[in-house]
């Protein structure tokens, strides 16, 4: 017969590591690593979350100063500090969102943003 393996719940504390200007939702945390992430990035599992959703947790940085953008397909949330993503993860019926946490656009995947002068690109005067 098979054995299940289950996965480490977390705690319910957020990570020491975590910075304090970024909300997350009550849950259980536990970091996640991966070589995608690079060394400027890292990410939390947030499990056990009454109400799951990207939504939910895109209202709660957006009300504590994060601007949403939509950066190549991807909702990203950014302030002078901080570039954070959020997935929202179906894991047979209990809320899951993945917390993916950057400086200001080091996020592996999402290029840097350069200053464009729209008036010369279009034909201005620069």
């Amino acid at each position: 017969m098979p054995t299940e393996v289950v996965a480490e719940p977390g705690s319910p504390s957020v990570p020491s590591w975590w910075p304090e200007d970024v909300p997350l939702p009550k849950g259980r945390y536990r970091e996640l690593r991966s070589a995608f992430l690079g060394a400027d990035a890292r990410a939390l599992e947030v499990s056990d979350v009454s109400s799951a959703s990207s939504a939910s947790a895109a209202d709660l940085l957006v009300s504590h100063g994060f601007v949403q953008q939509n950066l190549l397909g991807q909702d990203v949330y950014l302030n002078s500090r901080h570039t954070v993503t959020v997935a929202e993860v179906d894991n047979g019926g209990t809320g899951v969102l993945i917390y993916t946490l950057a400086a200001p656009m080091t996020l592996p995947g999402i290029p840097e943003m350069g200053d464009i002068d729209l008036d010369a690109l279009l034909g201005g005067e620069g």
